[in-house]
């Protein structure tokens, strides 16, 4: 913002003075603090109050490692005039509340850690602390100073400032968040999310006496913070802000899963239609579902209705006159496949780290003319599946299969397809449908 000299004024700017002048500690506030008003403000859109909020806005979108850079180089510049050290220090760096500082790795702003029962967000140091001053002694020592170095402590100043917002900001955003959603950050498990808005993380935050918050730097925090989550999986904090149709559809798809399970081992003879999926979400969960939004989170999963799932077999009735499992090594290989064609099943063994049980660890589906041939290929780890190859070499793995006389690609599809019907996802190793 371009500053326009007005009558008497110096034209070197409003930071010289004449010998003698004080300068106010009131000018030090604002040239350097963000606003606490909310950005809808019915003030004019060139008063220096919307700039400030313009400048906080742009700041809390701004990646960690461009925050971070901007804080180091304002505390160099702090330091280097004894302002962050000394006895009596104007700056002081303190630990921002409901955050914590740690180790971040590349690419994430921050990291979720599990501390004494509690998850907490671990940010990088400079992201995670409030800076402290005394306006008084600030403003005294501009006082004693040239106007360039007056400029360049400001300017420094105002950075500190932002990013004490910024950590305010983000610590009472968390912690509100920790709060709500201790169940899936325990667990991670999207079924376990509550809705949650963002006028509610507002409201709530407020009443805890964060009065920086409001409803626009909520939702930019929270677009703008990537963390670590404890499965290792790497999302912002919007993540944990669903709303009421994505959670219902996460708890849709839980109990289809469950569905599916029943239906494959024979303990449910016919498919659960949208009200009765209303009703167990209900009963489960303890809130309310309509039958209509159950509907509308089935389309959107890609469903189909219970009289079609009804009518599509379940997997396990495909496979009958399969072989006996057996260990994917090239003696068992030689000993039992046969050097006929028909399709296989691959699958992990129980216990293995990557064993799905919903699928019986089922990873992949294939054909072939000569099955000892195309199963010695697997058990040496020299297929082009590179996924496949990884699995066999770093877990048991097991096959069966069956001789078949007639054509083998629509077999091996309807095997494909009946699994996809059976389990609502194709075979984690199949790259391509049949």
């Amino acid at each position: 913002v371009r500053h326009a000299p007005a009558t008497g004024e110096s034209p070197t700017g409003p930071c010289a003075r004449p010998p003698g002048a004080r300068y106010p500690a009131s000018i030090v506030d604002e040239a350097a603090k963000p606003s606490r008003a909310p950005l809808h403000t019915e003030r004019r859109p060139d008063t220096p109050e919307i700039v400030r909020q313009i400048v906080l806005a742009r700041f809390l979108e701004r990646p960690p490692d461009a925050v971070a850079l901007a804080v180091e180089r304002a505390e160099a510049i702090v330091w280097r005039h004894r302002l962050l050290a000394g006895r009596v220090p104007a700056i002081q760096r303190v630990p921002a509340p409901g955050v914590a500082a740690g180790e971040v790795p590349p690419g994430a702003c921050g990291v979720v850690e599990p501390r004494d029962g509690a998850p907490v967000l671990v940010l990088p140091t400079r992201c995670a602390a409030r800076y402290e001053i005394d306006r008084a002694r600030l403003a005294a020592w501009l006082d004693r100073t040239d106007a360039g170095t007056r400029i360049r402590v400001l300017r420094a100043v105002r950075t500190l400032h932002l990013a004490t917002a910024r950590s305010s900001i983000t610590g009472a955003v968390w912690t509100v968040l920790a709060k709500v959603q201790r169940r899936y950050l325990a667990s991670c498990d999207a079924a376990e999310l509550v809705p949650l808005t963002a006028r509610e993380v507002v409201r709530r935050a407020r009443a805890a006496g964060a009065d920086l918050v409001d409803a626009g730097r909520v939702s930019r925090t929270l677009r703008a913070t990537a963390v670590v989550f404890p499965d290792g999986s790497t999302h912002p904090l919007a993540i944990l802000c669903p709303s009421t149709r994505a959670v219902t559809a996460a708890r849709l798809s839980k109990l289809l899963e469950r569905e599916r399970e029943l239906r494959a081992v024979g303990r449910l003879r016919r498919a659960w239609n949208d009200a009765e999926l209303a009703r167990r979400l209900g009963r489960i969960h303890g809130a309310p579902v309509s039958p209509r939004i159950v509907c509308y989170c089935r389309k959107r999963l890609a469903v189909p209705g219970a009289r079609e799932r009804a009518r599509s077999p379940a997997y396990m009735s495909a496979t009958t006159g399969f072989s006996a499992l057996r260990p994917l090594d090239r003696r068992s290989v030689i000993r039992r496949a046969p050097r006929a064609p028909g399709v296989y099943e691959l699958r992990i063994a129980p216990g293995q780290p990557l064993y799905e049980p919903t699928c019986s660890g089922i990873v992949y589906v294939g054909r072939a003319r000569d099955l000892r041939a195309r199963l010695l290929v697997h058990a040496g780890a020299s297929a082009r599946n590179e996924r496949l190859v990884s699995l066999v070499r770093g877990s048991r793995v097991l096959f069966r299969f069956r001789v078949e006389s007639g054509e083998l690609r629509p077999i091996e599809a309807e095997l494909y397809r009946r699994f996809c019907d059976t389990y609502g996802h194709h075979p984690s190793c199949n790259r391509v449908s049949p």
